[in-house]
């Protein structure tokens, strides 16, 4: 699976630090800390998470980039449940 597209005027680098940060450490402390606000602000829309989350979900399959990628799927799985409303 190729990697998704990040928001509108945003690079991977700059849409990466802004989500998850560097690392698991700083994905898991946003699974508990991310606002819907900041979702937004980010530009990250639910079809967006969506395909996020499939994507790390996959790469753990895969057993690529653990623990950071787990970390990722979960912070992702919560932007969707915030995005759904």
């Amino acid at each position: 699976m190729p990697t998704p597209p990040v928001p509108p005027g945003m690079t991977l680098p700059q849409f990466g630090k802004a989500l998850w940060g560097v690392g698991d450490d700083d994905a898991v402390a946003q699974t508990t800390a991310i606002t819907l606000e900041q979702l937004t602000n980010l530009g990250l829309t639910l079809a967006l998470a969506e395909l996020w989350r499939e994507f790390y979900e996959r790469e753990c399959i895969r057993g690529r980039g653990l623990p950071t990628s787990r970390a990722r799927a979960d912070l992702l799985k919560r932007c969707t449940e915030l995005l759904s409303g």
